[in-house]
C-alpha cells in the first residue's frame, strides 16, 4: 500500500485466515465480531461471494486504506480472477484495462444489493488469487504494487506502531485523532495533565488473535509522538487515566472495562508508547476499536 495523505489517514487490517480457524466464517458473536472490521467488508461477506465472486472471508488477510471515498482495499489469498471477472461482468460491471467498474450510480437504483455494491466495489483489479477493490474516488494504484520506498510499510511512523502492535486479530490506525477537536474546551478537560495531545503523530489499535472462543479479548493501543517529552507525558499519565479515566463509550470508568492494563514507552524514532489491557469478554472485544472511532482512548481527550 503506498504511503499517502489519504492512506495514512485511516488504515485497516483482517487477519481473516488466522482468525477464521477459530470461529470459522461466521460474522456473528464473539470473537467472530471482529471479522472484518478492518476492512469493513463485513455487510457484504455472506452475499458477495456469489453475487460478485470477491470473497472476503476466504482471504488470508486484508488491508484497507483511506477515508471515503477514497477507500481502497486488499484481499490477499483466496480470490479467483475469473470467476470475479465473470460475476461482475453478469452485474453489469464493465472491463476498463485491468479493472472492472460499476455502472453510474444513476442507473443503480432500486436496484437492492447491486446499489450497495456499486459502492463499495465500484472498482475491482483482480490480481491472481489477490484483488483490490476501490470507491469510486480510489486510485487502485496506490494498492496491490506501488513504487518501492514509498509504501506504508516504508513510513516511520506507521512501520513503528505496526511493530508495536505486534500479532494483531485486527487493527485500526489513524493520524487523523481529534485533528479537528484538539483544541476545544471540552477536549481539552478531558486531557491528563503533562499529555501534549497536539503531538500526537499518529494511534493505533487492535485486538490480540485468540487462541479460542472462550479466550479473554486483549486489546493493545500504541501511539506515536512528536517527541520524546510528548511520549513521556503520555506514558506517564495513562496508568491514571486507565484507573480513575471516564469513558463516554460505555459509561462509567475505564477501569470497569479495561482491566490488568500494562503501560510500556516503546521509544524509538517515532516515540511510540504502548499499552496493553483486558477487554471483558468475547462480545467486548470491539471495545477499543470502538473507542477509537468515538476518539474516547484513555488519555486523550
Amino acid at each position: 500500500m503506498a504511503a499517502t495523505e489519504d492512506t495514512r489517514a485511516w488504515l485497516g487490517y483482517d487477519a481473516i485466515a488466522e482468525l477464521t480457524r477459530v470461529v470459522g466464517k461466521r460474522p456473528g458473536r464473539g470473537f467472530g465480531l471482529l471479522l472484518l472490521q478492518g476492512t469493513d467488508l463485513r455487510s457484504d461477506a455472506v452475499t458477495a461471494p456469489t453475487d460478485t465472486g470477491i470473497a472476503p472471508l476466504d482471504a488470508d488477510y486484508g488491508i484497507a486504506a483511506g477515508l471515503q471515498p477514497h477507500t481502497v482495499t486488499v484481499l490477499a489469498g483466496g480470490q479467483q480472477a475469473d470467476r470475479i471477472g465473470t460475476s461482475l461482468t453478469t452485474l453489469g460491471w464493465a472491463r476498463n484495462g485491468d479493472r472492472y467498474v460499476a455502472p453510474d450510480p444513476a442507473q443503480l437504483t432500486n436496484t437492492g444489493r447491486k446499489a450497495g455494491y456499486g459502492l463499495t466495489f465500484a472498482q475491482v483489479r483482480p490480481d491472481g488469487s489477490d484483488v483490490v477493490i476501490g470507491r469510486s474516488g480510489t486510485d487502485l494504484g496506490t494498492a496491490g504494487h506501488p513504487l518501492p520506498g514509498r509504501t506504508l510499510a516504508d513510513d516511520r511512523a506507521t512501520a513503528a506502531l505496526a511493530d508495536c502492535l505486534g500479532d494483531v486479530a485486527v487493527a485500526n490506525l489513524t493520524t487523523r485523532y481529534r485533528s479537528a477537536t484538539t483544541q476545544q474546551p471540552a477536549v481539552q478537560a478531558r486531557v491528563p495533565h503533562g499529555v501534549q495531545l497536539d503531538k500526537l503523530t499518529e494511534i493505533a489499535v487492535g485486538v490480540r488473535p485468540p487462541k479460542s472462543t472462550s479466550d479473554t479479548p486483549r486489546a493493545v493501543v500504541c501511539t506515536a509522538w512528536a517527541d520524546r517529552a510528548a511520549a513521556d507525558g503520555y506514558a506517564a499519565a495513562v496508568p491514571g487515566a486507565l484507573t480513575d479515566g471516564k469513558s463516554f463509550t460505555v459509561g462509567g470508568t475505564y477501569a470497569q472495562w479495561l482491566t490488568h492494563p500494562q503501560t510500556t514507552n516503546v521509544g524509538g524514532d517515532a516515540h511510540v508508547v504502548q499499552w496493553t489491557a483486558d477487554e471483558p469478554t468475547a462480545d467486548e472485544s470491539r471495545l477499543v476499536l470502538q473507542m477509537l472511532v468515538n476518539a474516547d482512548v484513555p488519555g486523550l481527550g
